[in-house]
């Protein structure tokens, strides 16, 4: 439906990714991306509206990254943008400006909210040295941006896998 990657391929990407990482010792970024509200949208306008929404996102996604980035449906309303050779220090101004044009497509989550986005920003080696701890430290951070408000970036703790 959104023309994106499905989580096979993403999960083949970072296996790659990741591999490449602690070979040559670049950094590997991963953003975790939900929709916020998303269910209230499906609720108030339709679950067809949220399917247009879904390819709007996507599209947005796309025009939004660079050549070298790939991004993935993680599944629902979760999208994941692998970033190789970046620092979640350096994807977060991409990250930051695929929130302004998500804001900026001004779909209604209700009469008085719009759609936006939240994202997890976790790294390899930095934060993680494997998938499974790479994804739930992305996740981690991810939720930490919802508790913070929704529509941000946040980036993982460093140190936080113990």
């Amino acid at each position: 439906m959104t023309g994106l990657y499905n989580y096979r391929y993403l999960m083949n990407l970072l296996e790659q990714e990741i591999s490449r990482s602690l070979r040559y010792g670049h950094p590997a970024t991963l953003a975790m991306i939900d929709l916020d509200d998303f269910k209230k949208l499906n609720d108030t306008y339709g679950h067809s509206a949220g399917n247009k929404a879904l390819k709007a996102i996507a599209s947005v996604f796309r025009d939004s990254i660079r050549a070298a980035d790939t991004v993935c449906r993680f599944g629902g309303e979760e999208f994941a943008v692998v970033l190789p050779m970046t620092t979640p220090e350096q994807a977060a101004p991409i990250l930051d400006r695929i929130c302004q044009s998500i804001r900026r497509q001004n779909i209604p989550v209700d009469p008085s909210q719009h759609l936006t986005i939240s994202v997890g920003v976790a790294a390899c080696p930095r934060d993680a040295r494997d998938i499974d701890n790479l994804i739930r430290l992305a996740d981690q951070a991810l939720y930490r941006a919802k508790e913070k408000g929704k529509d941000r970036v946040v980036l993982a703790t460093k140190g936080a896998l113990q």
